[in-house]
């Protein structure tokens, strides 16, 4: 399967539809997409304070949260690496938000 097929089945899944749900939006860019990367960002109140969350999944398997790679994950295909990654985020995204 291509980069960009792969892609393309990894914003079909549940869990990417449950990042969007939960607040995050896509903003991927051309070039992020070319090279196989998820990018989404967003904007959380937690108490007093806001929270602007970003993070990136990438082909390889690694989840970036604000520029430093917080998780690997693996996968026996691209798009199990793609879901489990996706999963990873919404997983350290509820960790952020209830801290």
């Amino acid at each position: 399967m291509t980069t960009a097929k792969s892609v393309a089945a990894a914003t079909k899944t549940k869990q990417y539809q449950a990042l969007i749900a939960a607040g995050l939006t896509d903003v991927t860019t051309e070039r992020q997409l070319e090279n196989g990367s998820l990018a989404f960002t967003g904007k959380f109140k937690v108490g007093r304070s806001t929270v602007k969350p970003r993070y990136v999944v990438t082909a390889s398997g690694a989840v970036i949260s604000n520029e430093f790679v917080a998780r690997r994950v693996y996968g026996s295909t691209v798009g199990q690496t793609y879901r489990q990654g996706l999963e990873a985020v919404g997983e350290i995204l509820e960790k952020r938000l209830s801290a």
